[in-house]
């Protein structure tokens, strides 16, 4: 199977390791294929979010679901927030996706769960959802190939980004991994590469071994860059370094993905960024929560109930009018992020109705742009201004 083709947008999510029936596919830092074992049957070629970037999203429409052009299919929208205060203390967010996912463990729908975790950010199976994932984590790792690992007689829940549901979405659909019963995704914008973690350790002389901590979104909220060495030395920098970094380090998949609330998932979660939500509850932080499926929405209910969560119901405008730009970024504006990725055959497919001609005009130079950024000429050249860059975006030490 020749991957050449596939490996410059390769997100790393690990579902070829996963479905290769001659495991002769290795996914860590990058895609390795040994050329010997491979019999050429294309399941990961099938299966590639990469090369099949562009589905049509929202799943399976039927008649318990709504559909939003932007949102996707959903049965409820709103905010949501965990009544346990565990939740606000060892993330920086509020937390409602381990709140979520340990109600579904002590409930009995799932057995364990799939997720990445915080520290030395590897993919692991947990009976329990505790503080080990309690941060968010910016970067391509190969989340599903411990799919293959798991247990038949089990069911599982994953937490995971858009493209990687995808990449699930498509093997279940061919019949593998179905005890993956609950799909649990993150609304993301965009993410980094992992040759982010090793330049901000080399400009800040830092060694792995005297790392205690790495957090891309530690501290008090809304978080930041909150690194902690083992001598107890912090390192803490705004949660807009990380955008900075984010254009050098853009993996080029994310250029033309559609996909900003995980409409593959079952119930998806983000951050909700609303004073009104306050007025609810002022010690509260919130989530934004769009319930798709029928199982997961009932087994939110079923928390709300039980006074697991707090539930503030809302309309699907709400939440676009929260994530105006996000949203405008992924859907809108796909055209001219296809056409600077110089993918020109799948602009030719979006082009029309998509954007206005003087909005067209307008926008390419910008993703032109963002195209140069991200390229390993324009990161060295940054590389020699990261002393100075850090120091801009740094903040005091928080604990």
């Amino acid at each position: 199977m020749n991957v050449s083709g596939i490996k410059n947008d390769c997100v790393l999510c690990g579902a070829c390791e996963a479905i290769c029936p001659h495991s002769c596919i290795s996914v860590n830092r990058h895609l390795e294929l040994d050329d010997e074992k491979c019999t050429d049957c294309s399941l990961c070629y099938e299966i590639c979010p990469a090369v099949h970037s562009l589905w049509n999203l929202g799943g399976i429409a039927d008649s318990s679901r709504h559909y939003d052009a932007d949102i996707g299919s959903y049965c409820s929208t709103g905010f949501a927030a965990p009544e346990e205060k565990k939740y606000l203390s060892e993330g920086t967010s509020a937390g409602m996706t381990r709140a979520f996912l340990n109600h579904a463990l002590e409930c009995g729908v799932i057995d364990a769960t799939v997720v990445v975790e915080t520290q030395g950010f590897k993919p692991a199976v947990k009976n329990e959802v505790n503080g080990s994932i309690a941060r968010s984590v910016y970067l391509r790792l190969p989340l599903l190939k411990v799919l293959g690992e798991l247990d038949e007689k089990k069911k599982y829940a994953v937490v995971a980004l858009p493209c990687q549901l995808q990449a699930l979405d498509n093997m279940q659909r061919r019949g593998y991994y179905t005890n993956v019963i609950l799909k649990v995704g993150l609304f993301c914008g965009m993410n980094m590469q992992h040759d982010v973690v090793d330049d901000i350790k080399s400009v800040l002389r830092l060694k792995e071994s005297n790392i205690k901590n790495f957090d891309f979104r530690g501290g008090k909220h809304p978080g930041g860059l909150h690194i902690e060495t083992k001598s107890g030395k912090i390192h803490a920098y705004s949660k807009h370094l990380y955008k900075f970094l984010n254009l050098l380090y853009l993996p080029r998949r994310c250029f033309y993905c559609n996909d900003f609330m995980s409409e593959f998932s079952d119930i998806s979660f983000g951050d909700a960024w609303n004073e009104y939500l306050y007025r609810y509850d002022e010690h509260a932080r919130w989530n934004s929560v769009v319930c798709r499926s029928e199982k997961a929405k009932q087994l939110f209910e079923k928390g709300v109930s039980k006074g697991k969560f707090k539930f503030v119901s809302a309309r699907p405008e709400d939440l676009k009018q929260l994530f105006g730009f996000n949203i405008a970024f992924k859907k809108k504006w796909l055209a001219m992020r296809i056409l600077a990725a110089n993918k020109k055959y799948l602009y030719r497919d979006f082009q029309s109705g998509k954007l206005g001609m003087v909005k067209q005009i307008f926008y390419l130079p910008v993703y032109c742009a963002m195209s140069v950024l991200r390229t390993v000429a324009a990161r060295r050249f940054f590389k020699l201004l990261y002393p100075a860059i850090f120091s801009l975006f740094s903040t005091r030490p928080r604990k």
